[in-house]
């Protein structure tokens, strides 16, 4: 009883492979899913159970696409359809083709860092890379070669020349030390410019502390002047209006005045006596 509710609380606890993936690189993928699906039989000892009940689990939770390659597969024995070396073995012929080494090799050797990549992600790049090439006990130092000249950072590239007996790992924390030291740079250079720009914006918000002086050459401080006030313009003599001081722009130069009735301005501007005025005062005094 103990051993059936141990084995049941690691098929409650371990979690299932996801369905394979059919975007991208199918041969990545089935080995993905292979591995997958190899932890979960090793999570939930379920490795230890029959060959047919393995091959039913690896169906049911392959996906159905799979299962569709499956049918069409083309196998020796009726049996070895219910077979899950048979069946690992088929699949695996169909999602990894015959492979061509040298291409390969092409591929791990031309690869290049990439501009935003990190070292790991290259290390580990190259890795994979390196799987479909055969190296088997020259893996390590290859990827070393490969990190050395694809790498970005020249100084860097220049000192991993320099040094000797300098295998993968060390090749890696030279390389990651660097990487750290320029992150950290530019995060400094970047803190340096947010605090000029508040400076600065301060600066703008409250002023330097001196308005109303400015400073002179000689390092003294004066008041400021204050504006000049522009003298307003008189209105014109003829019309007693605001206009240029042209008199053939003004409306009053063929106008004849209401007063002392002269030609070229306007009564309300007139500077004459009132003659009507005068006329009256002078026949007034005459009757006394």
């Amino acid at each position: 009883m103990v051993d059936k509710a141990n084995s049941f609380h690691q098929l409650a606890s371990a979690k299932p492979p996801t369905e394979m993936s059919f975007e991208g690189n199918l041969a990545d993928n089935w080995v993905f899913f292979r591995q997958k699906f190899a932890i979960y039989l090793k999570a939930t000892t379920l490795e230890k159970e029959e060959d047919s009940s393995k091959a039913a689990l690896l169906l049911n939770m392959v996906g159905d696409r799979v299962i569709q390659i499956y049918n069409n597969l083309v196998f020796e024995k009726p049996e070895d359809k219910d077979s899950y070396t048979k069946i690992f073995d088929k699949l695996n012929e169909y999602f990894i083709p015959t492979k061509n080494v040298t291409y390969e090799r092409n591929v791990f050797f031309t690869r290049e860092m990439g501009i935003d990549e990190t070292v790991d992600e290259y290390v580990n790049a190259l890795r994979h890379l390196s799987s479909s090439c055969e190296f088997q006990d020259l893996t390590d130092s290859l990827i070393k070669d490969r990190l050395v000249l694809g790498i970005q950072d020249r100084s860097v590239k220049d000192r991993l020349f320099r040094e000797s007996n300098v295998d993968l790992k060390k090749a890696i924390e030279i390389c990651k030390a660097s990487e750290l030291a320029r992150k950290q740079i530019q995060q400094l250079s970047s803190a340096k410019v947010d605090v000029v720009r508040d400076v600065v914006k301060q600066h703008k918000k409250y002023g330097s502390g001196t308005a109303g002086h400015k400073q002179t050459n000689r390092g003294k401080t004066q008041a400021n002047p204050q504006p000049r006030e522009v003298p307003k313009k008189d209105g014109c003599y003829c019309c007693g209006g605001d206009h240029p001081r042209d008199k053939l722009m003004c409306p009053a130069r063929s106008a004849v005045c209401n007063k002392c009735k002269k030609v070229g301005h306007y009564a309300r501007v007139c500077k004459s006596i009132n003659t009507i005025t005068c006329n009256t005062v002078s026949n007034n005094i005459k009757k006394l």
